[in-house]
């Protein structure tokens, strides 16, 4: 990374990002467990949860309007202020044994609309941080810190509440604070120099990411190998839990296959440190949809739980590299002034896919078995391994040494 003399940008962002995910990966469970906790009611509870994720979805395209239109720096304050805030609130009323179904709903509320409208904030700012020649670096390590947090945050989450239900809330309390330190010290404006007033209706405003999308063959040909590369994790990690739930081979072999993927994909990111700027997104993104096609072909004839957690092992590694391969050129193309509203809207793209396959892994699994849904992610990977092969927008993303694209 380009420093800053004494510290970086980017490594103060991404120290409070990384503070910040971990809170929240660490108080997911939390939240859950003091849900059934205050309703002793499995449904009530996860209606809680659903009530936190459906703001969450209402509020995603305001907060990429709101991060195109005001100082990002500010944003990710509020955030980490609020988080704060309501954490706290959160706790004291734990301590206090006040806590109500209608509180925590109502705070389940406010903690999904802030994390929809002011999280996606923090999708935007990277290129702000770092030069574009740096975005794959960058974004190598974010895919390995995340694939970390998500290994030991549930976990985690699970044995700070065993200790008492308040210490993960109290936990994200002093992260998220961490975060606001953090963030305090990045440059003063981030994303909103030089910007003409907007003049757009607010409908038009809320929409130009999806319009900007159906303008960019190259963004639909990126995104829709991600798209296929996180059903293909998504599928699988469903059906190999529920196949091995429904074939009884215990619920510690799920934690195990778990884990196993959770380090996959860590020791995915740190391959995808050492490859990037070495190869060509073409190579990359070719041989990682081929290698993950092939191990899902294996995982489909092989029936002992060594082969499974083997091939797990194996399986999710090159997941990272596609990422690596082809964010940082979609970072690239996508105005400054419409970048919020673009990541949201293919995040959008990605939870409604990623919701589709949950389903559709279900639906394979308990009608043909686990694999009928290992074959047809094998042919689905491959089928992405051909349009990374052939399409002209992969091939026009700059290899090794090459000048960034133009936007």
């Amino acid at each position: 990374m380009t420093s800053i003399k004494g510290r970086s940008a980017f490594s103060l962002w991404f120290a409070g990002e990384t503070v910040s995910q971990l809170g929240t990966s660490v108080a997911m469970l939390g939240w859950t467990l003091l849900a059934y906790s205050v309703t002793h009611d499995v449904r009530t509870a996860a209606l809680v949860g659903a009530l936190r994720t459906a703001t969450q979805i209402v509020t995603v395209l305001p907060g990429g309007l709101i991060s195109d239109r005001l100082d990002r720096r500010t944003l990710l304050l509020v955030d980490a202020g609020v988080e704060v805030l309501l954490y706290a609130v959160l706790a004291a009323l734990i301590v206090t044994d006040v806590l109500s179904l209608g509180l925590l709903a109502a705070l389940a509320v406010i903690q999904g609309a802030c994390s929809g409208a002011l999280g996606s904030v923090r999708h935007t700012v990277l290129p702000d941080l770092v030069e574009e020649d740096e975005l794959g670096e960058a974004v190598a390590r974010m895919q390995t810190r995340d694939a970390v947090i998500t290994t030991i945050g549930p976990p985690l989450g699970g044995v700070l509440y065993g200790i008492a239900p308040v210490v993960p809330f109290v936990s994200n309390v002093v992260l998220s604070a961490m975060e606001w330190a953090f963030t305090s010290r990045l440059p003063r404006r981030l994303g909103t120099l030089g910007r003409e007033k907007a003049t757009e209706p607010l409908r038009t405003a809320l929409f130009a990411g999806f319009g900007w999308l159906r303008r960019s063959r190259a963004a639909q040909t990126i995104l829709l190998l991600g798209l296929i590369g996180n059903c293909a994790v998504v599928s699988l990690a469903i059906g190999l839990n529920l196949h091995l739930q429904a074939t009884g081979r215990g619920s510690w072999r799920v934690g195990v296959v778990d884990g196993v993927a959770g380090i996959s994909l860590v020791l995915g990111g740190m391959l995808a440190q050492r490859v990037i700027g070495r190869w060509s997104a073409r190579a990359l993104i070719t041989a990682a949809m081929l290698t993950m096609a092939v191990l899902v072909a294996v995982l489909a004839v092989a029936h002992s739980f060594a082969w499974m957690v083997g091939l797990t092992l194996l399986l999710f590694v090159p997941v990272p590299t596609v990422a690596v391969a082809g964010q940082p050129y979609l970072l690239g193309l996508i105005p400054d002034e419409l970048r919020g509203r673009v990541l949201t809207a293919a995040g959008l793209a990605s939870l409604v896919f990623s919701a589709g396959a949950q389903a559709l892994a279900g639906l394979v699994l308990g009608s043909a078995g686990f694999a009928a849904l290992a074959w047809g992610v094998a042919v689905l990977l491959l089928l992405a391994a051909a349009v990374g092969a052939f399409s002209a927008a992969v091939r026009a993303i700059p290899g090794p040494g090459a000048e960034s694209a133009e936007r």
